[in-house]
C-alpha cells in the first residue's frame, strides 16, 4: 500500500500568563518551555540553544511537534515532477536530501525528543527521530519511480515491535554520535531484512552497507559530539549515565516514509509512506508539495 502524505504539525498553546524579564527569559517561557510535556524529565539546554530552538520554532511550526503528535493528512492526485536541488543525470544519482526512513509514531515522540533537546542535538529541527534505512536517496523528481518497487518490497514483511532501549556511540575523526539501537521482535532480524528488501529494490542506493562492509547497524541517532570540545572518554561517561537512567521506548513499525528537505539547512518533512505488510487497498499517489 503506497500513501503520499504531507504533514501538517497541530496548533500548541504557547502556555497560560505573560512571561516578563529580559528576551530569553520571555522566549524560554512562551515558546520553548510549553513544548515540553510534563511526561518527561525537563530538559536544560543553554539558552543560547534554547533561543536558536526557539526562533525556529516561530518560523517554523512544524517544529511544534516536539511534544504534541501530529497527523497525517492524505491528499489525492498526481507527484509532480519536481526537481531536487541537485540535479539529476541519471537513475543512479543519490543526493543527502532525501530519504527513506523508519519514523516512529508520534506518540513515541515525547522522550526521545526531549533528550535530543537537553542534550542539544544539532540535528533537531532538520530531523525528526527516525532510523535512516536508504540514505542518500533518490534525487525528488525519481521518488515516484520508486514507490512500487519499494512497496512490493514491503508486502511481505509484516509489521514488528521496535524497542530503542540501549545506547551506542560512534567515534569518528572529529566527532562522535551517541544513538539509540533499535532492539527487534518478534524476529530479531526484520528490520534487517526490510532494510535489505528495500536496498534490492533500488541497488544504487546502498550507502548503509557499504560504508559499513555490508552490514547494516540501524539506529536512531540522539545527539553528535565535537571530540575537540567533549573527548571521547566524557561521551562514554554520558553514555553510560543515561543508561541507567534511561526507559526503553517501545512503538509499532507498520510503515516507512520517504522525506526531503529543500536547501542545505532545510527540515526534512514526510513525502510519502508505505506500509509493512501490502496492507489496505492502494490509494492514489499525493501531491508532494
Amino acid at each position: 500500500r503506497v500513501v503520499s502524505c504531507r504533514h501538517k504539525g497541530p496548533s500548541v498553546p504557547m502556555g497560560g500568563g505573560v512571561v516578563r524579564g529580559p528576551l530569553v527569559k520571555v522566549l524560554l517561557g512562551q515558546l520553548v518551555l510549553p513544548l515540553l510535556s510534563t511526561a518527561f524529565a525537563p530538559a536544560t539546554p543553554s539558552p543560547v540553544f534554547a533561543l536558536r530552538v526557539a526562533l525556529a520554532h516561530r518560523m517554523y511550526p512544524g517544529l511544534r511537534r516536539l511534544a504534541s503528535s501530529g497527523t497525517i493528512t492524505m491528499h489525492t492526485g498526481q507527484l509532480p515532477a519536481e526537481r531536487d536541488s541537485e540535479p539529476a543525470e541519471n537513475k543512479t544519482v543519490k543526493v543527502h536530501s532525501s530519504t527513506c526512513a523508519l519514523i516512529p509514531p508520534d506518540e513515541a515522540w515525547g522522550q526521545l525528543q526531549a533528550l535530543r533537546y537537553q542534550l542539544e542535538d544539532s540535528g533537531l529541527y532538520r530531523w525528526p527521530p527516525h532510523v535512516n534505512l536508504l540514505y542518500p536517496f533518490v534525487v525528488e523528481s525519481d521518488i515516484a519511480d520508486t514507490l512500487e518497487p519499494l512497496a512490493a518490497a514491503l508486502k511481505h514483511i509484516p509489521p514488528f515491535t521496535v524497542t530503542l532501549a540501549e545506547f551506542g556511540l560512534f567515534t569518528h575523526k572529529k566527532t562522535a554520535t551517541l544513538w539509540l539501537r533499535p532492539d527487534i521482535s518478534p524476529d530479531p532480524m526484520a528490520l534487517e531484512k526490510l532494510q535489505q528488501a528495500l536496498q534490492d529494490a533500488v541497488p544504487h542506493c546502498n550507502e548503509q552497507r557499504l560504508r559499513h562492509g555490508g552490514q547494516f547497524t540501524a539506529h536512531l541517532s540522539v545527539t553528535h559530539f565535537d571530540t575537540a570540545k567533549m573527548p571521547i572518554s566524557e561521551c562514554e561517561t554520558l553514555r553510560d549515565s543515561l543508561q541507567k537512567t534511561w526507559t526503553p521506548v517501545t512503538f509499532t513499525c507498520s510503515e516507512i516514509h520517504i522525506m526531503t528537505r529543500s536547501g542545505q539547512r532545510g527540515q526534512f518533512r514526510r513525502r510519502a509512506r508505505l506500509f509493512l505488510g501490502g496492507g489496505g487497498e492502494r490509494e492514489k499517489k499525493s501531491n508532494m508539495s
